[in-house]
């Protein structure tokens, strides 16, 4: 990932840090064509258009996003939409921390779904066009986020993961990727090695490694266990 401006990442806390989910019904100021201001953070976030139209860029891919479209948009990504001033532009935001999904340890349901689709290896569409099923699921999720009956975190949780499955089965065709992708993370992992190797005479902190290589503390910490099976 690029290294943002640290300016850019939101300071919003989503959730707390038992349950690290919010969701939110967003209706934009008509008076400004900004309609989701450029920003970053550390969540997954699933928009879910309800009404109006504007142009979404996740990283810099720009695509128009209107009424009954879903968009999945991965952490560590700086994003905005962008529309017509005076157009009406409202939307419901599911926006949660991947250690809410993640598995405990690097199991294969880790390494061939969810690491893949949180870091979103595939070279297709973040925006899915009008399909009923995600329309369905996010409207299920916001009536028991809001209504917080016993058990809705684990209704919550439980069906973040069947969306999950459903996005692996869109993103299927564009499993050629990972080719790639394992040829970037070897190269890598490899630059890392060379950096410890070059630096072991002083002393390395966590922080100087991950601003160095641009991706968050976290971030390295999962990819140098995942790469090496050491801390």
């Amino acid at each position: 990932m690029e290294r943002y401006p640290i300016l850019l990442e939101e300071q919003t806390k989503h959730g707390h840090s038992l349950f690290p989910c919010a969701i939110y019904n967003v209706e934009a100021d008509t008076n400004n064509s900004e309609k989701i201001y450029y920003h970053w953070h550390k969540e997954i976030e699933l928009l879910f258009v309800q009404e109006g139209q504007a142009t979404l860029s996740i990283d810099r891919k720009s695509s128009v996003i209107s009424a009954g479209d879903f968009a999945f948009i991965p952490s560590n990504t700086v994003h905005m939409a962008s529309g017509g001033t005076g157009d009406p532009f409202r939307f419901i935001a599911i926006v949660f921390h991947p250690n809410l999904i993640r598995s405990f340890g690097n199991d294969s349901v880790q390494e061939k779904y969810l690491t893949p689709l949180c870091e979103w290896q595939f070279d297709c569409p973040y925006i899915i066009k009008k399909d009923p099923f995600y329309q369905h699921l996010v409207l299920d999720l916001v009536r028991h986020y809001q209504e917080k009956e016993k058990g809705y975190e684990l209704y919550i949780k439980i069906h973040l993961l069947e969306l999950c499955h459903a996005l692996c089965q869109y993103t299927e065709p564009f499993q050629h990727r990972k080719k790639e992708t394992d040829d970037y993370r070897i190269t890598l992992i490899k630059k890392m090695m060379l950096y410890l190797q070059e630096q072991y005479t002083e002393t390395i902190a966590l922080s100087d490694m991950a601003d160095h290589f641009h991706v968050s503390k976290g971030h390295l910490c999962r990819f140098f266990k995942e790469m090496t099976n050491t801390t």
